[in-house]
Parts: structure tokens; sequence; C-alpha cells
């Protein structure tokens, strides 16, 4: 049997007897359900008693009849008769538990809140008969789901489960939570006591009750929101929170249209959460002044009314501003629902492109493996072919890359139409309709790029050799590194970016570059020694500042690329590149800044022999780098300027805006 119990005196009954109603109508366990009713200080008439049993007989009736017509009730592999008494109601008297405790729960001076606000805390041991799991529920609800969802969840070591009210930060709670000391630092979220799972038996073992009323003796100058205060402030690790469906609240319907999808938590619950509970709740929570049996506007109200209608209780009237307030919930309920369906179908992509890059990895490793076996022993004229070939198969199937390409050089020569250029452009629903030049230049962009990732593959045998035989570098460049180490060496992917370390290595620099993961761990690693066969140390992205750092106490130069977008969690600033917001790698500037070095930009121009020449830039002084975004803008200015020119030789098909930039936050 399941138990599940509501507190009131008899001026409740009538709420009690709608959310009963409501909580049957929707119960589809196999078990047995009883209805436990926590009375006191007077009790309930036996006309409410009357009206709340002829709603539990009706659902018992129905629910004999729904047994009958399925053949019977199978048990022990024979079948029997329904029972006649599927839902029970029972009474339980409070006052004996609660007058012990009367000095500091009852005629408390202000207290706004009468005894059996209290009387939940109390349910594991008033319901001692009860074994698993038993839930208390305030009056105000309405039930739209079956409650057996919860009833049967393991709590494991848990005490409780509930939901979620608030979140860390939230300006209505943190100063009454946190700001007292009620909830440590550590704790994250603040959960609503009106849907409460009890794990009986171990509530009873530990005495819950009496914890929770020692804690409220010693903090009821801070306790504003009495049990619930102290049930965060005891259990809050041992409660499994509940999904907002269990206990919402309509009146955050007109809220969470305008709330950023993109935030942690929405009052303390993620967006995703809130947004279903807002479609499809399980348990409507009518909490506030305004409740649905009086004359209001809130977005659920109707549910009620119909509840109401179904227990013999007339609905108040609906006020001359209801059509009014009825659109304005209607709109709301249509942007959250099409707020829904976008994380939805995010989610979804993201979920189909995790698969696809699961079946992508063997073909990775044979393609690697291949590489690794033929690319280091092909002359270079025939390592230039083979790239060709290559490059060429990719631009016909990379239908997706030639649209983004089109995109970024369309940004890149202010010759944008349509969609290109902003955040709302999709390279899978766009036309590839190119000029001739901008087919030209595109295509010469896949071939610089497969020639950069075959040199790096083919300097894996005699890579000092073939480096020095490939690359050369101006004299700028080369009086530049004689007269600075350690310095910072930065570029972007233009070019045969690989080449730029090596030949500064070449030159005596001892050289640390930065590597992206790139598929599986083992592929990454693979791909990383290959890259250190001529001497140059590569760290991962991942915590790279430390080794860094430390690089550059050593004597070590760095060599970073910077042209691509990294988000503000991971670190990047808001710059402009091509006139647009870019989320950009400070790195260049703070550690310049950090070790008082120089910042060298350069870039490797593709040759007509096939070689590569190391091009100085710019050079920029450590005093230049107290002004991190000031460096870093010059920086991409001074890349932007060579693109401009260069375009064929930039990777045209990555997606450089990736960060959406909010509105008034991008200095």
């Amino acid at each position: 049997m399941k138990d599940v119990a509501f507190s009131c005196d008899d001026n409740g009954a009538k709420f009690l007897r709608v959310t009963v109603w409501s909580l049957l109508k929707h119960y589809a366990g196999s078990e047995p359900l009883r209805i436990n009713v926590f009375e006191g200080f007077g009790g309930h008439s036996a006309d409410s008693k009357n009206k709340l049993q002829l709603i539990i007989e009706e659902f018992n009736e129905l629910r004999r009849e729904e047994v009958e017509k399925r053949g019977g009730q199978r048990n022990e592999n024979r079948l029997c008769p329904p029972p006649p008494t599927f839902f029970s109601l029972r009474y339980i008297d409070v006052e004996s538990a609660v007058v012990p405790y009367a000095d500091l729960i009852m005629n408390r001076e202000k207290s706004r809140w009468n005894v059996f606000t209290w009387t939940p805390i109390f349910t594991p041991m008033l319901l001692a008969d009860a074994t698993g799991n038993v839930a208390h529920f305030d009056i105000d609800m309405l039930f739209n789901d079956d409650v057996s969802k919860i009833l049967d969840l393991d709590l494991g070591d848990n005490l409780i489960a509930a939901v979620a009210e608030y979140g860390k930060g939230d300006p209505v709670i943190t100063e009454a939570v946190w700001g007292k000391g009620i909830l440590p630092p550590v704790a994250e979220r603040y959960f609503n006591t009106g849907t409460i799972v009890f794990n009986a038996e171990k509530c009873r073992e530990e005495k819950t009750w009496e914890k929770i009323l020692a804690w409220y003796h010693a903090h009821y100058d801070i306790a504003d929101r009495i049990e619930q205060d102290a049930w965060n402030a005891l259990y809050w690790k041992r409660t499994r929170l509940l999904p907002l469906r269990w206990n919402f609240h309509d009146r955050l319907v007109k809220c969470y249209p305008k709330w950023d999808v993109g935030a942690k938590y929405w009052q303390g619950n993620p967006p995703q959460e809130c947004l279903e509970a807002a479609l499809k709740p399980a348990i409507l929570h009518f909490w506030g002044p305004k409740k649905p049996w009086k004359t209001s506007h809130r977005p659920y109200r109707k549910l009620y009314h119909e509840a109401m209608r179904a227990v013999g209780q007339v609905p108040p009237k609906e006020s001359l501003l209801a059509p009014y307030y009825n659109l304005v919930n209607w709109l709301n309920r249509k942007k959250i629902s099409r707020r829904d369906a976008e994380i939805r179908d995010k989610r979804m992509s993201r979920k189909t492109k995790r698969f696809k890059r699961k079946l992508l990895v063997p073909f990775e490793w044979f393609g690697i493996g291949i590489a690794l076996c033929v690319i280091p022993w092909l002359p270079r004229r025939g390592l230039f072919c083979l790239c060709d070939l290559l490059s060429a198969l990719m631009y016909f199937f990379d239908h997706r890359g030639k649209r983004r390409a089109l995109e970024t050089l369309r940004i890149i020569r202010g010759t944008c139409t349509g969609l290109e250029g902003t955040f709302d452009f999709d390279p899978d629903k766009a036309d590839y309709r190119p000029t001739r030049v901008e087919r030209l230049i595109i295509r010469r962009s896949y071939r610089n790029s497969a020639r950069s990732v075959g040199y790096a593959f083919w300097t894996c045998l005699r890579a000092k050799a073939r480096c020095a035989a490939t690359g050369e570098m101006d004299a700028r460049a080369r009086e530049f590194l004689a007269a600075q180490c350690p310095a910072i060496t930065v570029s972007g992917h233009l070019g045969c970016w690989e080449i730029l370390s090596q030949l500064a290595f070449l030159e005596g620099h001892r050289m640390m570059s930065v590597a992206k993961d790139i598929g599986t761990h083992g592929m990454t690693a693979l791909l990383m020694r290959a890259r250190r066969s001529i001497g140059q140390e590569i760290v991962p992205a991942a915590g790279a500042f430390r080794p860094l750092m430390q690089g550059l106490k050593d004597g070590k130069s760095l060599g970073l690329l910077v042209d691509q977008s990294v988000s503000l969690k991971k670190g990047g600033i808001w710059i402009t590149f091509f006139g647009r917001p870019f989320a950009a790698s400070p790195a260049p500037a703070f550690f310049a800044a950090k070790a008082k070095v120089p910042v060298i930009v350069a870039w490797s121009r593709p040759l007509k022999d096939g070689r590569y020449r190391c091009e100085f830039l710019a050079e920029h002084a450590p005093e230049e780098a107290r002004d991190i975004r000031g460096l870093t803008q010059k920086i991409a200015d001074e890349l932007a300027a060579v693109i401009r020119r260069h375009p064929s030789c930039w990777i045209l098909n990555y997606n450089y805006y990736s960060n959406k930039p909010e509105k008034g936050k991008t200095k």
C-alpha cells in the first residue's frame, strides 16, 4: 500500500476535495493508495468527511469496473476479484504530536503560519505503519500526472525528495538564505516542501522532526520560511531533487519567455526542465495570495475550475479583464513551446553529431594510419599531388563547408547578401552560388589546407632537413628571433601554419605550441607525437596555461594561432574581426604581460615553387601587453590585413563567429 498525506482543518476541506479528486483521477499505480488527512484542534465536520469519502468511493467503483473489464486481477498466477477499497481514507489527529512543541510552533509572536504548516515534518512518525516512500502535499495543488511515479523512486541514502524552488544568485532568496547562513556557499539550490517524498524508515530512524524543531529553536531569528528553511539547512545534501514539473507554480509562465536559455539554472532548475514543466505540469502548486478558487488571472486556473465542477463546487466568476489575460497567457505558452522545441532540436543535433563522430572514428584512424605509412615516404612533388587530389575530393563532397567558406569570403570582402555574416545564417540551408572568382578562391583555400595538413605528416621523417628545404624566413623575422629569446610568435591558419614554429626552432628557439583534441584521445596523442618530430614541444589546449607559463620562465618561446573563436567561458574576450564581434583568445597579450616578453606577428606565404616564406608582420613590446584587449585587437587587425590580400591562403570553411555576443556585453 502507498501512503500520501495532507494537512488542513475544516476551513481547507473544500480545497482538499479538489486536490484529492485530481490525485485519484490520475493515479495509475498497481498498489492500493491510502489518503491520510492530518487534522486536529477541532478537526473536520461530519459533512466534510462525508463529501471526501464519497469521492473516494466513486473512484473505488471506477477502479472495480476497470478491473472487471480486464477480466479480474492476476495475483500469483491466479485470478482474484478486485479489492473492494483500492483507495482508502484515514484521518489522523496531530494534537498529541504537536502539543509537546506548542511553545515553539504555536502562537508565536508575529507568526504568519498556522499549526498545520508544521505537521508535514511529523509525517514519518504519524504514518508509523507505512513502509517505503510516503509523500505529503499542500492542499492548494492540482495533480495532472500519476503520483506513483515519485512514490516508487529509489531514494537510496537520501531522506527526502523535493523540487528546487530557487537557485543561488536569485535576488529573491540569496540574501534571505545564503546571506543569513541558512545554506552554505557550496549549496546551489533551495528546495520547496510543497511536494515532499519521505524515505519513511530512514526518517524514523533518524527522528528528523526532532532535529528540525531543534534547528528552528536555535535559528528562530533568521528562519523566514520556518520548517522549509530547516529542511534545507539540515538535509540539502541528502535530498534528491525532483523535476520541476512535480511542483510547478504557474506564475512563472510569464517569466520564461524572457529568460536566457543559456543560463545554468532558472530559479534553481535547468531551463529545459522549466519549459517542460510549464507545458506539461505534473503538479500545479497555486501558492501565493491569488488562489484559483478566487477571482484571479492565473494561467492554469481553468484546469482547477474544471476540478471544482467535478466535485460539485462553483468556480469563481471571471473578471472583465479575463479575455485579455487569457490571450497573454496563451501567447506566453506559445513562446515557451517554441523555445522548448528549439532546445530539443539543438539537443537532438548534438546527439546526431556525437553519433556521426563515433561512426567516423574508424575511418579517421584508417586515414591517419595510411597517411603516416605513405606520406612521409613521398617526395615533395608527390606530396603536393596527393594533397591536391584530396582537396579536390573534399571540395566536391563538403557541401556544408563550401557554403560556410562562401559566407566567410564575403565577410572578408564586404560583399555579404542576405543572411551571410549574421548569426541566423545556416550553412545547411544556404545556396552555393559563388562567382567564378569566389569559386577559385575557395578551391585554393581547400588546396592550401590539405597541403598544410599533409606537410605535418610529411615532416614525421627527416623533419629538420625537410623543413629547411621547404621553408625560409625573411630577414626581419630572423633578426627579431636572433635578438629576442624567449618570444611569443603569433599567427593564424594562414599558408602553412605548421612550418612557422619549425622555422623558429631551426633559428635556435625552443618552441612550445598548443594543440586541440582531434577525434579520440588516442588519435590526438598520435597526431601530437607526429608534430613533435622536429623537436618542438606540443601541449594539449585543455590546461595549457601552467605548462606554457612555466615554459616561458624556462626560456622557451611560444607559437600560438589566434584566429579561432574562443568562448568567454574558456577565457575569450570580445574584439572586432572584419568588422564583426569576435571572441578571440587573449593568450599572446596575457603571456607577454606576465612574462614580459615581446610578441611577433608573422605568417607563411606560399611560393610558386611549392616552398614557404615566413614573413614578418609586426612586433609588439611587452609594455603594449598591459592593455590586453588593445593588443589582442591589434594582432587581429594585422592578420585581417594579410587575409584580405590573400584569402585563398586562409581556412575559409571554419565558423569563426560561432559565439554570439549578448546585447551590451561585447566590451
